[in-house]
């Protein structure tokens, strides 16, 4: 059992360090903002590193159902070669066939999977934009 952190503890707590302590006290608005895009991409880099594999393998499942493929390698970058081609693949589909209901509800998860990583706060909910009456 290891008692250090994992890495994406520690980028947490590197990104909570530069937001919360470091940008507060830098006083050029150039280097702040600089600050202020570091702490952020380490957020993300530590939500890519706890999150990322989960999401590439639900992926992949999705994928092989969709495409009725065999399934992907188990990860590294033999699933990162199987998803890119088999994303071109999808590609292709809708571009023929269009998009099924299987297949936004596919594009729609790994949508939502991507911004649990990039921007974990924005709203996915159907419901948000109403028509002006």
């Amino acid at each position: 059992m290891s008692e250090t952190p994992d890495a994406p503890a520690l980028l947490d707590a590197l990104a909570g360090f530069l937001a919360d302590q470091v940008q507060p006290a830098v006083t050029d608005p150039r280097l702040a903002f600089r600050v202020r895009v570091a702490a952020y991409l380490t957020g993300v880099l530590a939500r890519e590193a706890r999150l990322g594999p989960g999401h590439a393998t639900a992926e992949a499942g999705r994928l092989a159902a969709l495409l009725d493929r065999p399934a992907p390698p188990a990860g590294g970058p033999d699933l990162d070669a199987w998803l890119e081609a088999a994303n071109a693949d999808l590609a292709a589909h809708i571009r023929q066939a269009g998009a099924s209901a299987d297949v936004r509800a596919h594009l729609f998860a790994t949508l939502r999977e991507t911004l649990a990583i990039n921007q974990p706060g924005f709203d996915l909910r159907l419901d948000v934009e109403r028509p002006v009456d």
